[in-house]
């Protein structure tokens, strides 16, 4: 079975996108996160095991979800603009 989802795709020393975009400040308060269905004596239908490949424990896992970085969603860098006449001077010399 292929495995999707942030646990799975996540890189070293990277949080959720939902934490990056600012949504929430924790994985556990994120509506549509597994997170809690991880820690939860609970069954369900998530995979509790597959985290045994991930982390050494379940600490881990909670460690990894709640760290800080430097990350940033949705970066932006400004394109350059250019006025009217700017633009009249570079079609003309094309």
């Amino acid at each position: 079975m292929n495995k999707t989802g942030q646990v799975f795709t996540a890189q070293h020393n990277r949080s959720p996108v939902f934490l990056k975009a600012g949504l929430v400040k924790n994985s556990k308060d994120y509506k549509w996160s597994s997170y809690n269905y991880y820690l939860s004596d609970k069954e369900t239908i998530t995979d509790k095991d597959f985290l045994k490949k991930y982390f050494a424990n379940i600490r881990g896992f909670i460690e990894f979800n709640n760290q800080s970085n430097s990350d940033k969603c949705l970066d932006f860098n400004e394109k350059e603009r250019y006025t009217d006449d700017d633009l009249k001077v570079i079609i003309s010399g094309m």
